[in-house]
Formats: structure tokens, sequence, C-alpha cells
């Protein structure tokens, strides 16, 4: 049986400046719920601006994007590390401010969350003294903390160590068995996402 449609794109240009020569034209794709979905292609392609354009970061210069559930319950992990190492916060600070609940409450979730990848030990070091990989798997923490029925990936595993790749790929593979998770991802690496359904993004197309 066919699963929901959670979001549909039709004949869509996505790019960042109203009146700029777009960087992916004619899109016309769906995902549905539960699905693992991998965008892949060299760098420059477009795959980043294309999940961009899924949550209101990049532009949809033409065509539409319509979703079936409310994107504000959507997860999100960017490629770039988007908290200043400067911020006197703890990596279970960073988590934390992502729940609303109660502050007791929003600890104990938070710890949690961190300890789904790995890095419980970490939660009182600050945010600014942790290693690259360390940060991107609290940015990861923040965002399944929400328990997202949508997670958006930019690159989950590009330029990190061995071990947290190992990490990162093991929680998304949880997310997916699970079946109550829809993984929508970005990757150049073809080690990444060996039972995704796999899209080409090239020369400002999408192919699949």
């Amino acid at each position: 049986m066919n699963k929901e449609v959670l979001v549909t794109i039709e004949n869509a240009d996505f790019g960042y400046y109203p009146r700029s020569k777009p960087v992916l034209t004619d899109v016309v794709f769906c995902i549905r719920a539960g699905e693992f979905v991998v965008f892949r292609g060299s760098n420059g392609c477009g795959k980043s601006t294309l999940i961009k354009g899924l949550i209101g970061l990049a532009l949809v210069l033409k065509g539409s994007v319509t979703w079936n559930l409310d994107q504000t319950v959507v997860g999100y992990v960017p490629q770039e590390n988007i908290i200043s190492p400067d911020i006197p916060y703890t990596a279970l600070d960073i988590v934390r401010c992502a729940v609303r609940s109660s502050w007791g409450k929003s600890s104990i979730e938070a710890v949690s969350a961190l300890e789904s990848v790995e890095l419980k030990e970490a939660a009182s070091i600050r945010y600014g003294d942790l290693s690259g990989g360390q940060k991107r798997r609290v940015l990861l923490a923040r965002a399944l903390v929400k328990r997202p029925p949508v997670l958006i990936l930019d690159e989950p595993t590009a330029n990190v160590d061995i071990h947290t790749e190992s990490i990162i790929e093991k929680k998304i593979d949880e997310l997916v068995l699970s079946g109550d998770t829809t993984v929508i991802a970005v990757a150049h690496c073809t080690n990444f996402g060996k039972n995704a359904r796999v899209v080409m993004v090239k020369e400002g197309r999408v192919h699949g």
C-alpha cells in the first residue's frame, strides 16, 4: 500500500534572489511518509538548495512546494555549524533550547537525545570546546529531541571523523527502520544512504 504523500514539488525553480537565475529548474518530485530519500550529486550541483527550498531557506521562484503537515515539526540538521563557538552554552543547553516544556522535563528529554547519539558524557561540556564531530551530533540531537516526523539532513557525514560517521548512520538507520520518521538527506558520498531511495541532482536538474 502506498503511504501518504508528505511533500509535493511541482515544476519548481529554486534560488536565493527573486530575479536571479535559479539554481534548480523544473523540479517535479514527491516524498511519501516513512521514506528514506537521499539526493546525491557533485559539490555545487544544487542539492543543498533543494532541501533548503523545502523548508523556506531558499526561494521557490516558480511552481510550488506543498506539505501535508505543519512545517514547524520538521527537524533540520544543516551542514555548516550555525551556532557560534563563542556562545557560553553547554551541549545540554543547545539541545534543551529546542524543547518547549518545563525546565526539568526539557533537561531529561535533552539528555535522552544526547544519549541517542552517544554524547551523554559531553552534556556539561561547553559547546565551543567540542570537536567538529561532536558538534554535528549535538545539532542532530537538537533536531531529534522534538521527535520530528520528518528529519532533513544536509551532508550529515561530511567532514566528520569515522566514529561520528558511524554513529550518525546508525541513528538514521534506526529512525528509518522504526517507520515513524521520514528521512530526507543530501550527500555526494556514495557510502551514505545505501538503503535509501537515491535521486541524482545534476546540472540544475533533479533526475529520479
